[in-house]
């Protein structure tokens, strides 16, 4: 546990909140409204637990660094009126990195990336060939 504060107002009660963090998962967690000083800790100890019992991190931008080379190593371009369809592709830098997933979704998480592949010349070397921001699909909720 790194950070605490109690509190207590007529309308809230008693109120905690803690924030804590084991491995790579930080949690904050907020109870309001206990009656008793026994109340909030009892609340605030089983909403951390739960929290880190039942979710994990996933490590996103190594999934999206794996489908993008997937995809690189699978995507044939179709560059009108250029001299080639050969492409060298980069993936542009993200702050995706870890996601925390209930643990029973962890294998429902996917990434897909979609590219333009029909293109015309001139192709610029910073020209972004994505038909949208890379999309995120959950098949259940997290």
């Amino acid at each position: 546990m790194y950070g605490v504060k109690t509190g207590f107002t007529n309308g809230a009660n008693r109120c905690l909140v803690v924030s804590c963090k084991r491995g790579n998962m930080d949690i904050i967690s907020v109870v309001l409204g206990a009656d008793t000083k026994k109340d909030r800790t009892r609340d605030s100890i089983k909403i951390i637990e739960y929290a880190f019992g039942n979710y994990q991190m996933i490590d996103m931008g190594f999934m999206l660094h794996d489908e993008f080379d997937t995809l690189v190593e699978s995507v044939k371009f179709n560059v009108t009126k250029g001299i080639n369809n050969n492409l060298s592709l980069d993936l542009e830098d993200n702050d995706i990195r870890l996601y925390p997933v209930l643990k029973s979704n962890v294998k429902e998480v996917e990434i897909i990336t979609e590219i333009k592949t029909d293109l015309e010349a001139p192709v610029k070397s910073q020209d972004k060939l994505r038909k949208n921001p890379h999309k995120y699909r959950r098949r259940s909720c997290i």
